[in-house]
């Protein structure tokens, strides 16, 4: 069986209006604004951030089935492959960030600064720009170089039917997930904590962990949808759908009994270097802060509490944008009040370049899905997989 995705004008023009709706609120931002860049980097950082945590999620994803000798996804797994593909590109783009920070052109983290605070005098071993950009290159090349591998792998069993290409992504699974279970928690502490180096939570690198999660499950569903809607994958079953929704409906509940985890320990304990973060979200961003527990948890938890409900198509799909929007308000909320506090707003500068940012990313997985045979057809477990059938 083989099935071939073509990136038709169908796919394209929504893709290129997106591309286009960011790149005009890149250029007003920077030449009409004049904010100093401030608002820019901070949008910047927020979104690439995000999409580079959806990509990281279509690399976990493969891994852990594969280390689980899982079979039901094989009918799906080229998704996950082509939103795994975002990380080479969402790498060159962290580094803008990272060189803008060596020359001084953003000030996004007030580490780079530390003169004058004996606090940031204290942590100047760890946080300073060279170790941090070494840090950050570290993380990014090996998550690159292991989704790359990853996909050559698969893409070769395609040509040639040897049981070797399985054991060997199996091989790559196992290191990657040690690779990932450290640099996963540290990137989240050196991008997004660091924005607020005054104040740090244990729990923080498995909170962006959580949202990782969820946030990428979201889109897989979501794409996996679309494609068997136009009739790219008929292979994919009620019996897919239906995993795929536990999994969105148990990440939510994982991502929540986090958050309560963080909030309810910081408040218990009372310490002013701890309760400040929540302080500055409850006093400025008290709606979003509320809204973004609601979307996140109370949404995807009613919805799809019933069996039924995780294998219709249009409800996996609503659940899956209501949950994106919610996870990136999340990322807005750890990333915004660090950056630009009380001047944070979401208008047309976050509205517009998230846009950006999403057919960009579109734009990358739809070309990665065209490449590639939708199924990979030499894979020792597509015959389980498209046979596939539960009674939970």
């Amino acid at each position: 069986m083989e099935i071939s995705f073509s990136f038709t004008s169908k796919f394209k023009i929504p893709v290129f209006i997106l591309i286009l709706t960011g790149m005009a609120t890149i250029g007003y931002s920077i030449f009409v604004l004049h904010d100093h860049g401030e608002r820019f980097w901070a949008n910047f950082l927020l979104n690439n951030v995000f999409a580079i945590v959806i990509s990281l999620c279509g690399l976990v994803f493969i891994a852990i089935h594969n280390l689980g000798n899982s079979g039901w996804q094989v009918a799906i797994q080229r998704i996950p492959e082509a939103v795994s593909m975002y990380l080479p590109f969402g790498s060159i783009l962290m580094f803008i960030i990272v060189i803008s920070m060596c020359f001084d052109a953003n000030h996004l983290y007030h580490w780079v600064h530390p003169e004058g605070d004996v606090i940031l005098e204290m942590k100047k071993g760890y946080l300073n720009v060279p170790f941090f950009s070494i840090r950050t290159l570290i993380y990014l090349a090996g998550w690159t170089f292991m989704a790359i591998w990853l996909r050559k792998v698969s893409l070769k069993n395609d040509r040639d039917n040897d049981i070797k290409y399985y054991r060997k992504s199996i091989t790559i699974s196992a290191i990657f997930i040690v690779f990932f279970a450290i640099t996963s928690s540290m990137a989240a502490w050196d991008w997004i904590m660091s924005l607020e180096p005054h104040w740090f939570s244990t729990l923080f690198g498995w909170y962006v962990f959580s949202g990782l999660l969820v946030s990428g499950v979201a889109v897989i569903t979501l794409i996996t949808v679309l494609l068997k809607k136009t009739g790219y994958m008929p292979q994919v079953s009620k019996e897919h759908l239906h995993d795929l929704g536990k999994y969105l409906f148990a990440f939510s509940i994982l991502w929540a009994y986090l958050w309560f985890s963080q909030y309810m320990l910081i408040w218990y304990g009372n310490i002013p270097e701890e309760t400040v973060y929540f302080i500055e979200r409850l006093k400025g961003f008290n709606t979003l802060f509320f809204i973004n527990l609601f979307i996140n948890f109370g949404f995807p938890f009613l919805a799809l509490m019933t069996r039924n409900s995780k294998r219709v198509p249009i409800i996996l799909a609503l659940v899956s944008i209501v949950v994106l929007i919610g996870h990136w308000l999340d990322f807005y909320l750890l990333v915004m009040p660090g950056t630009l506090g009380e001047n944070a707003q979401i208008g047309f500068v976050e509205i517009g370049m998230t846009l950006g940012f999403m057919g960009f990313f579109l734009f990358i997985v739809f070309t990665a899905l065209s490449h590639a045979n939708l199924i990979p057809v030499n894979h020792p477990y597509l015959k389980e997989s498209l046979e596939y059938h539960t009674q939970y």
